[in-house]
This record gives structure tokens, C-alpha cells and sequence, in this order.
């Protein structure tokens, strides 16, 4: 397991690690190299199927306003078979189309320079959408 951590880290975190103040850098690191991070990022996997289910039971948000924000740069399913990621890859974004429905206030932005780690790639980005929800729900 530990093997599969540095593999992990040395594979997919360094690109993420630049952008990080200094201060930063090494609680992520090290965090990676945890035996635990990567048993909770299973089971957090493993509880997409509940999520979705949860969902579904809640219904729609009606005109409760929702912004749902999607990676630009299809990186995060870089790890597969080409054919097998890009399928992933379509099947992901048609999944993120399909939560537009849940509300009738609903919008899908695409964080056209952003990987998986949205918030990291483009925070401006994301502080942006938060000033926009909660001037919707101020009104």
C-alpha cells in the first residue's frame, strides 16, 4: 500500500503541488503518503452508488439555484486505457449535463483550464461562482 501511495503522489500530485502556497505543500505531500488517505478515498469511491441514490430520492431542488462546475482539461481518467478513459471521460461529463436537472435554476460552467482540482487550478474561478450563489440567494 505504501508503494501504491508514492506511486500515486509521484504520478498525479506534483502538478497540483506547484500551485500550492509553500506553507501547503508538505501537508499535502505527506497526506498522500498515509495509508489512511488512500482507504478513505476508496471508500469514498465506493459511496458514489449511495450518493446517487440519495439524490434521486431528494428529487428536484425546484428553484433552488445550483451551479454545478466541471474540469475543462479531460485529465482525470488519464490513468486508463485511452478508449476506456475517453468513454469514462463522456460518460462523466454527460453525468454532470444530467445534474442541471435537478434545478430549475441550474447552470453547468466548464472550468475550461482546469483539471480534476478545480479550486487549485482556477480558485479565481471559484470565488466567482461563490459571489454568484450568494447573491442568488440573497435576492
Amino acid at each position: 500500500m505504501k508503494l501504491f501511495g508514492k506511486m500515486m503522489v509521484t504520478k498525479y500530485l506534483p502538478p497540483i503541488i506547484d500551485k500550492l502556497p509553500l506553507n501547503l505543500r508538505s501537508i499535502y505531500l505527506k497526506q498522500g503518503y498515509q495509508r489512511n488517505f488512500f482507504k478513505t478515498y476508496l471508500k469514498e469511491f465506493d459511496a458514489i452508488k449511495e450518493s446517487v441514490t440519495e439524490v434521486h430520492q431528494f428529487g428536484n431542488f425546484q428553484d433552488i439555484p445550483l451551479i454545478i462546475v466541471s474540469h475543462g482539461k479531460p485529465n482525470l481518467f488519464s490513468g486508463f486505457q485511452k478508449n476506456k478513459g475517453n468513454s469514462i471521460e463522456n460518460s462523466w461529463q454527460h453525468l454532470q449535463k444530467d445534474l442541471t436537472k435537478l434545478s430549475n435554476k441550474s447552470k453547468l460552467v466548464i472550468a475550461e483550464n482546469s483539471g480534476h482540482p478545480i479550486q487549485i487550478d482556477q480558485p479565481k474561478l471559484i470565488i466567482q461562482l461563490t459571489h454568484e450563489m450568494i447573491a442568488k440567494l440573497n435576492k
